[in-house]
């Protein structure tokens, strides 16, 4: 918005003045359109490969969704087989799921505020303010041993043996993660 603002400062005073030295940055600017989606392309990859931290928390994304998709499969498997569960009933073991991850939602706003005080503090103290990819992995360190745990806990109690309701506590935990 402000380099638009400025284009029409400077070609007003242009037209005011008659005189032409006067011209906002982005008209003087020589990148086409090519050039800047070209990039917007490139700035992934570049964060990517010079951000190991960036790297590191893309892939354990990419690692828990994978393993929510496989729960997505999983859970029609083991529910109509182990239990005889029907499809409406299968469709509802997904809830475990979904209130975990509704309550990891609404803990997620508190974590960052506590952190956020935590940096305010710091800011104070030393004069200066820094936001890091790295400041995410104390979230992680509390939520890796749950998605652990509710791995573990769904697999060994998915057995006709156990009731229903034990692999779904554990993918609950999984979701908390």
């Amino acid at each position: 918005l402000d380099p638009v603002l400025l284009k029409r400062k400077a070609a007003r005073i242009r037209k005011e003045t008659g005189d032409e030295r006067y011209y906002a940055p982005i008209e003087r600017s020589t990148k086409s359109i090519p050039k800047t989606v070209g990039l917007s392309l490139l700035r992934p990859f570049q964060i990517l490969m010079f951000e190991p931290m960036a790297l590191i928390l893309n892939i354990y994304t990419a690692m828990l969704l994978g393993l929510l998709y496989l729960f997505f499969g999983a859970f029609p498997l083991i529910f109509t087989t182990n239990h005889d569960f029907n499809l409406w009933q299968v469709g509802l073991t997904f809830t475990g799921l979904l209130v975990a991850m509704i309550i990891a939602c609404c803990v997620t706003p508190l974590w960052n505020n506590f952190r956020y005080t935590l940096k305010e503090r710091r800011r104070r103290r030393t004069g200066v303010l820094k936001d890091e990819p790295e400041d995410q992995l104390p979230q992680v360190i509390v939520g890796a041993p749950l998605i652990t745990g509710g791995l573990f806990w769904f697999g060994f109690t998915s057995t006709p043996e156990i009731h229903w309701i034990v692999p779904l506590i554990g993918s609950g935990v999984f979701g908390l993660g």
